[in-house]
């Protein structure tokens, strides 16, 4: 299977709800707000993940994102800490605060942006982009949105990656997002559910002419689906300390590989490297060295010549 489409160049562009992330443990039962300190909290999301990854494989990257007028400096701090361009989406009345915490096996609360948000009547800056990356919203407004931004961003790679909000999405906004990208990504569970939404050969037929369809299935290894045929990608470790993040770090490598126009077995065979580097950490995001992910990555592309 060949590459998806010509080499892409310039900055590539992270859009996408922006979530804090508690990794010391000490979140209570309930996850009340009397006990987690926020300002000590990481930034994360898929967006920002992605534009990490990305920004630690040597790629230009920019974070779209609505944030509130109070959160706009700590977003601003955390991305260039990354080497990430911030570009927010100012909401006035906005704020990242506690929503929804999910205690996982490292004491990981998930806080997302609590207000109702209105659409931004600004389009996303792409000038001297090459790529534009769109993670999933909980928000309705934000999905019309995004939307709109990839239909837009026509002669882009245009990806779309929406993560659990998927299961929130309705048919027509499915059916929207999916013919607007180039590339998309789905976990197992993601997969099946869209599967029994539209049909199961329709996600493939939505798609552009020269779509790729990547499902990851965890220690099975992800498999990339075109409208040529299919590609099995094996995972390269089994050993796993905290899964959190692996999706994002597997579609940062892969897009990564798109952009450095590699063929589809070596962006398969490169994100599965570095998803393994990263579920084999315990550590967060942010604390993986980013030169053991430049070596991984041009490893697994060394064993695929």
């Amino acid at each position: 299977m060949t590459s998806v489409r010509k080499k892409h160049v310039g900055r590539v562009i992270c859009c996408g709800d922006l979530m804090l992330e508690h990794m010391s443990g000490c979140l209570g039962s309930r996850g009340t707000t009397s006990i987690v300190d926020v300002s000590s909290m990481d930034l994360g999301g898929g967006a920002f993940n992605i534009a990490w990854y990305l920004s630690a494989l040597g790629h230009r990257a920019a974070l779209v994102a609505p944030t509130g007028p109070c959160d706009r400096r700590k977003v601003a701090s955390h991305c260039k800490t990354g080497g990430i361009t911030f570009r927010p989406l100012v909401v006035p009345g906005a704020r990242l605060d506690i929503l929804l915490a999910s205690i996982s096996g490292r004491g990981h609360a998930s806080l997302y942006l609590r207000s109702r948000l209105t659409r931004p009547n600004k389009g996303v800056p792409i000038r001297g982009a090459g790529a534009i990356v769109v993670t999933g919203s909980r928000h309705d407004e934000m999905r019309s949105y995004w939307n709109d931004q990839l239909a837009s961003a026509d002669g882009l790679l245009r990806v779309f990656v929406p993560s659990y909000s998927v299961f929130d999405y309705s048919t027509k906004q499915v059916r929207a997002f999916l013919s607007n990208s180039d590339v998309v990504f789905l976990n197992k569970q993601e997969h099946l559910h869209l599967r029994a939404l539209l049909g199961a050969k329709a996600i493939e037929t939505l798609l552009p002419k020269n779509g790729v369809l990547v499902v990851t299935k965890g220690h099975e290894g992800a498999n990339a689906y075109t409208t040529h045929g299919s590609l099995a990608v094996a995972a390269v470790s089994r050993s796993t300390a905290d899964v959190v993040g692996a999706g994002d770090a597997f579609a940062a490598a892969f897009i990564s590989g798109i952009l450095d126009d590699d063929s589809l077995e070596r962006c398969g065979m490169r994100a599965a490297a570095i998803a393994a580097l990263v579920v084999k950490s315990s550590e967060p995001r942010i604390r993986i060295p980013r030169r053991s992910l430049a070596r991984w990555s041009r490893k697994a592309g060394a064993e695929t010549n």
